[in-house]
C-alpha cells in the first residue's frame, strides 16, 4: 500500500470513528438539556465547513444531522413555552450537505410551519426551505404539495397555495389531485370541504406518526366545526359537509 493510499485509509477510519461517537453522544447530549433553556441557542458549524470535515461523507453528515433535527424537535413539540431556536440551522445544515434529503425538506417544513406548541410556528422559514428543495430537486411534485400545504393553512394564502399545486401539478408523475386542488384554491379559498381534504391527504400520505396523528386531530376538529355549522339542512355548510364526507 502506498503511503497516500495509507494516509487516506487512516482518515476513513478516523473520520468513521468520529462519526460514529457522534451519532452516540448526540441522544445524551440532548437530553443533557433543559427543554427551551437559555442554551438552546449554541454554535453550529457552519454547512461548509461540516461538509470539508466530512472527508467526502456530507451524506452521512447529513444522516446525523436529520437524525439531531429529529431529536430536537421531539423534546420540545407540544411542550409549553418550549424555543426552536436552532430547527432553522440544523434543517438549513443537513439539506446543504445533502440537497436531495427530502425528509427533511418534507416532514422540517412541517415542524417549522405549525404553530406552537405544535411546531416552531415560523412559516416562513418552512417557504424558504421548500423553495431550496424545489430548485434543487424540479422532479419531486410532493415538494409543491407541502409548499401549496404551508401557503394555505400557516400562511392562509390562498393565491399563492394554488399557484404551487399548479405548478406541481405539471412536474412528470404528479398525483393528479393536484390539479384539484389548484382548482378548489381558485375557487373556494377557505371552506371546510378544502380543509379537510388536504388534512386528508396529509393523513393518507403521511409516513411519520405524529404527523399523522396531528393530520387526524385537526380532521377531528374540522369535523366539529362542520357539526356545530350544521344548523340548518339547507345551508351551504350543510352542503359542504356532506361533500366533506367523501373526500377522503
Amino acid at each position: 500500500m502506498t503511503q497516500k493510499r495509507m494516509r487516506r485509509a487512516i482518515g476513513v477510519i478516523v473520520i468513521g470513528l468520529c462519526l460514529l461517537g457522534a451519532g452516540l453522544l448526540l441522544p445524551a447530549i440532548e437530553a443533557s438539556r433543559p427543554v427551551g433553556g437559555s442554551d438552546d441557542i449554541t454554535y453550529l458549524p457552519t454547512a461548509g465547513s461540516v461538509k470539508m470535515m466530512s472527508l467526502g461523507y456530507s451524506g452521512l453528515m447529513a444522516d446525523i444531522y436529520w437524525t439531531r433535527t429529529v431529536q430536537y424537535f421531539g423534546r420540545r413539540v407540544n411542550v409549553a413555552g418550549a424555543r426552536f431556536e436552532l430547527l432553522a440551522p440544523l434543517l438549513d445544515t443537513a439539506t446543504q450537505l445533502d440537497p436531495q434529503l427530502m425528509p427533511a425538506y418534507e416532514f422540517g417544513s412541517v415542524f417549522l410551519a405549525e404553530d406552537p406548541p405544535r411546531g416552531a410556528g415560523r412559516p416562513e422559514e418552512a417557504v424558504a426551505l421548500l423553495e431550496r428543495g424545489i430548485a434543487a430537486n424540479p422532479a419531486e411534485w410532493r415538494l409543491w404539495y407541502e409548499l401549496g400545504f404551508v401557503h394555505y393553512f400557516n400562511r392562509h394564502d390562498y393565491a399563492a397555495a394554488r399557484q404551487a399545486f399548479e405548478s406541481g401539478s405539471k412536474v412528470p408523475g404528479a398525483h393528479p389531485w393536484m390539479k384539484q386542488l389548484a382548482a378548489r384554491m381558485a375557487e373556494h379559498g377557505g371552506d371546510l370541504v378544502t380543509a379537510r381534504f388536504l388534512w386528508a391527504k396529509a393523513y393518507e400520505e403521511a409516513t411519520d406518526p405524529r404527523i399523522r396523528a396531528n393530520a387526524l386531530a385537526l380532521l377531528r376538529e374540522l369535523d366539529h366545526e362542520t357539526a356545530i355549522s350544521t344548523t340548518s339542512a339547507s345551508s351551504p355548510v350543510a352542503e359542504a359537509a356532506k361533500a366533506a364526507k367523501t373526500v377522503q
